[in-house]
């Protein structure tokens, strides 16, 4: 007689959801269940074949819920939160990035911006609200796309148990005055910001048990020396990390860049020997064909941002970069590149459904399942966690999101697909579980004090603007 065999021990078996696994079938199971242990997925499967199989410290009945892969935000510049408390006004003109935006104005913006100064404790206060914003709107991950004191950001996500790439950020190369016929001036020795980047690399990289990761980037390709750039890029892959730099995203960057460099700025950075699969380009919005082929050549990655860039009326639609990437082959993430407002994940593949197919003039430039496939997997890839994040399935780490699908919106639209792209929001969010943990338990933040983290960052913002 065959004794049967043991239940094995898991930390969380989760049964009776819709799974929407968003792994290389793109399966969805219905009365699916999925088993963690420690920081991974162990099993996904059907509900009574995984109850039979283990022996779960917590057990989560999720009838009535859709279990997804948590979203994960590949830009966004969380520091800048900070800056979020200035009075209300109305724009007294047109945002300097409209149409597209021009780099003799943009540089001036930039400069300003980076000339900030916020300390540690300040950017941590404020980037909490941020966080907790995050996790109940179902995000689970994100890059930081740059911006004020790595430290604070990082302090904020080992607290309250996200999983982030923070990017300290160099740049060594401004044209002051800002104009496209002025030759950059060189405000920074490229060998002590190097120095400076490995350090911090060195410091991040691997933090919070490998849930936080510490990509070597610059801020944006024209105000970085070739020496710079080539030193990014050296430090990224021996250190086994990434990089990062805001890319093809004002309307004559190209021209500026031939006009100061002798290449636009994609060709620039492939002659450089920067591009490769650890690279991620964000924006990318006015990249040529040329542009594309190098970039899927080498293997590098893309972010886009439409909510961040539609709302200064950028033009990404009318530049149409999306499909022409996407037929290339490139992974391509989707992230908010918002500082100072707090929109989730939800808000960013809504305005990327509506900006692409506008732009198109044609509803099935991006579908809704390709849309979530971009918030989760391509995104992933952004994070060179493209091969464990991102998809439900054994051997991934455990960043799940469970929402109720119980509701009246849903009644006639149930299938988990329209549900999440379409229809769900924060409120729906119940459950969310990073690396194996649950920081959000049918609506209750488990690692902080939220109240007391949201009167802080109040506080926080206050003592900024009053300097």
């Amino acid at each position: 007689m065959t004794t049967p065999a043991q239940p094995l021990d898991c930390d969380v078996l989760i049964t009776r959801a819709t799974v929407l696994t968003m792994d290389d079938e793109r399966r969805i199971l219905e009365d699916g269940a999925v088993a963690v242990h420690g920081q991974r997925i162990v099993a996904v499967g059907p509900s009574d074949e995984l109850k039979a199989r283990f022996n779960p410290v917590r057990a989560i009945d999720a009838s009535g819920r859709v279990v997804a892969p948590g979203f994960i935000d590949s830009h966004i510049h969380s520091s800048r939160h900070v800056v979020g408390g200035r009075p209300y006004q109305r724009a007294p003109r047109a945002h300097l990035l409209s149409k597209g935006g021009q780099v003799e104005a943009f540089v001036a913006e930039l400069s300003a911006m980076h000339a900030v100064h916020a300390d540690s404790e300040l950017v941590h206060d404020a980037t909490m609200a941020l966080l907790i914003s995050q996790i109940r709107g179902g995000t689970t991950a994100f890059l930081d796309a740059g911006g004020w004191n790595v430290d604070g950001v990082g302090a904020a996500v080992q607290e309250i148990g996200m999983r982030a790439t923070l990017s300290p950020v160099a740049c060594d190369l401004t044209p002051l005055p800002a104009s496209p016929d002025t030759f950059p001036q060189r405000i920074h020795d490229a060998d002590t910001l190097l120095a400076e980047m490995d350090a911090q690399v060195q410091r991040w990289h691997g933090a919070a048990d490998g849930r936080i990761q510490s990509f070597a980037s610059g801020v944006w390709s024209l105000n970085a020396s070739d020496e710079l750039l080539r030193g990014l890029a050296s430090i990224a892959r021996a250190r086994g990390t990434g990089m990062h730099l805001h890319l093809a995203g004002v309307a004559n960057e190209a021209a500026v860049s031939r006009r100061w460099f002798g290449l636009e700025s994609i060709p620039r950075l492939a002659a450089l020997d920067v591009l490769g699969p650890h690279f991620v380009a964000m924006h990318t919005y006015f990249s040529s064909d040329e542009d594309i082929r190098l970039l899927a050549e080498s293997g590098a990655a893309v972010n886009q941002a439409p909510i961040g860039s539609a709302l200064v009326g950028r033009g990404l639609g009318a530049a149409r970069s999306l499909p022409r990437q996407r037929a290339a082959g490139i992974p391509i993430g989707l992230g908010s590149d918002l500082g100072g407002v707090a929109v989730t994940m939800f808000d960013v593949i809504r305005s990327a459904l509506t900006v692409y197919r506008d732009g198109a003039q044609d509803d099935l430039a991006l579908g809704v399942e390709e849309a979530l496939w971009m918030a989760t997997r391509g995104s992933a890839r952004c994070l060179l966690r493209g091969n464990d994040l991102g998809a439900i399935a054994p051997g991934f780490l455990a960043d799940l999101i469970i929402l109720d699908v119980s509701g009246a919106r849903y009644a006639v639209q149930p299938h988990p697909i329209p549900a999440l792209g379409l229809l769900a929001s924060p409120g729906d969010v119940e459950t969310v579980i990073v690396d194996g943990q649950v920081l959000l338990d049918r609506g209750v933040l488990t690692t902080i004090d939220e109240e007391r983290a949201i009167a802080t960052a109040r506080q926080a913002v206050r003592r900024f603007l009053a300097t």
